[in-house]
């Protein structure tokens, strides 16, 4: 499957896709919301430190999480890079 045929897939099968402008904005939570009811609200029972931006989240993150671990308090670190790939990446990746 090329590009061009992924992309008129997803159209096809996620129409959200498409919607542009305000019909591509939700402002709301519902269906969030809605999701971790039926699953028994499993973001109350997690404590979790939320780190975002443009730098310094690394080293934020470690900062945080040897603090903790001074205080004996259980503690993970998982750092999840977010690679874009554009459409010419993509061309180059697939040949």
């Amino acid at each position: 499957m090329d590009y061009a045929a992924c992309l008129s897939y997803l159209y096809s099968k996620l129409p959200m896709f498409s919607k542009t402008g305000a019909a591509a904005l939700k402002l709301n939570l519902d269906n969030t919301i809605a999701i971790c009811k039926s699953l028994g609200h499993p973001e109350k029972k997690l404590k979790t430190i939320h780190i975002a931006g443009t730098n310094g989240k690394g080293s934020v993150s470690h900062m945080i999480a040897s603090i903790l671990q001074e205080q004996d308090l259980k503690q993970d670190c998982i750092l999840l890079p977010i690679f874009m790939i554009s459409e010419r990446e993509y061309g180059l990746m697939a040949k």
